[in-house]
């Protein structure tokens, strides 16, 4: 899967971040944080989650998953798409653009916006009010 925003180009098959079509060295560990926050971009992830699945059983501080965040945020600077939910822990807040069959030159045939937040606005508005 490729995660598009801004001039940023995430690929979750060969592990890559690109901007501006020129790859990024990033930490394995600062990537899966990044991949995961973008898979679950729908919500806040709490501290506790981030450290079970980007240290995957490793006993490990709080300070290292800081560590990781920072990393995270210099890569996308001088963006902000991760948000710090306080005593909670973090979302991805930029739009994202998904797809998987890429064309040459870069445009995908299936890329398409994630427009997941508005349809759930939309459907939340249509649902009646109780109380």
């Amino acid at each position: 899967m490729r995660y598009v925003f801004d001039e940023f180009v995430l690929c979750s098959r060969s592990f890559s971040i690109a901007r501006a079509q020129h790859r990024l060295s990033v930490e394995p560990r600062v990537f899966d944080l990044v991949l995961y926050l973008m898979e679950n971009r729908h919500r806040v992830v709490t501290k506790l989650e981030l450290l079970s699945a980007v240290w995957a059983g490793s006993r490990v501080c709080n300070s290292a998953l800081t560590r990781c965040v920072c990393l995270a945020r210099r890569t996308f600077l001088p963006l902000s798409p991760i948000r710090t939910v306080h005593t909670r822990g973090y979302q991805w807040t930029t739009q994202l653009w998904c797809g998987d069959d890429w064309l040459p030159g870069g445009e995908s045939s299936r890329l398409a916006p994630d427009n997941s937040r508005d349809e759930l606005a939309q459907a939340r508005r249509r649902q009646p009010r109780v109380g």
